[in-house]
Parts: C-alpha cells; structure tokens; sequence
C-alpha cells in the first residue's frame, strides 16, 4: 500500500497540510500574544498583561532588547574607532588587542601597533608598503 502513488500523493498532501497549521509566524505569535494580553487583562494579572505587550513589540520589531556581554565599559574602546578602523575590525584586519588595552606608542589618541593595527591601515590608506609593527 505504501507503494501505491496515490497513497504517497496522498501522504504528502496531509504532511503539508499539517506543516502549514503548525507553521510558526511571527502574524501567529503576534496574535497569540494579544489573546494571553487581553485574558491577562480581564483576569486582573497585568504584569502577565504588560510582558505580553513586550513580547509582541519584539515579535513586531518595534521593541529590541539589548543586553551587553562582559564587564561594564567593556567594549567602550569601539567609541572611539572611526567608520574606517570598525571595518578593518569587522575584516579581522585591526589588532582588537591593543585597542582594548589602551596601551599607547605616544599617539595619545590610539594604542600601539602590531601588524593589522590602526598604524597598519593608516599606513596602507597612505600608500605605504611597509607595516608599522
């Protein structure tokens, strides 16, 4: 019977069909939020009532939560890389290292350098053809 392709069109028209009720979206979730909302409402539970208000501004986009990683003002040494030097960081080709220590080569502004540091692609955008490091 399993051979049959009737049985197996069949088979697959049923396997679809549940695949796409069970489908997840975010228009579903975003609808199965405000029902918890509205009942959260109607029960008296606001606090249920307002995390499902947040819930379905990130199921929308219009709420993103953020969280860092780390130790506070771990990360603050990316405030200070210009547009340039945060692509070179996204191209592996700045020395994350030496910016996070802050350890100077008495440019005040900038850490010292190694190869793939701020002095190496400063160098390179000049035209240079050695490597500071």
């Amino acid at each position: 019977m399993a051979a049959d392709p009737d049985v197996q069109h069949r088979v697959q028209q049923i396997t679809a069909r549940g695949a796409e009720r069970a489908a997840v979206t975010a228009e579903g979730l975003i609808n199965e939020a405000e029902q918890v909302r509205a009942a959260a409402v109607e029960a008296g539970q606001f606090s249920a009532a307002i995390a499902a208000i947040k819930e379905k501004g990130v199921l929308s986009g219009k709420r993103v939560e953020r969280s860092e990683r780390g130790d506070p003002g771990e990360f603050e040494f990316l405030n200070r890389l210009t547009p340039e030097e945060l692509k070179l960081l996204a191209a592996g080709e700045l020395d994350l290292e030496s910016f996070q220590s802050g350890a100077g080569d008495g440019d005040a502004d900038r850490p010292a350098g190694k190869v793939g540091s701020w002095q190496h692609a400063r160098s390179r955008e000049a035209g240079a053809t050695t490597q500071a490091g």
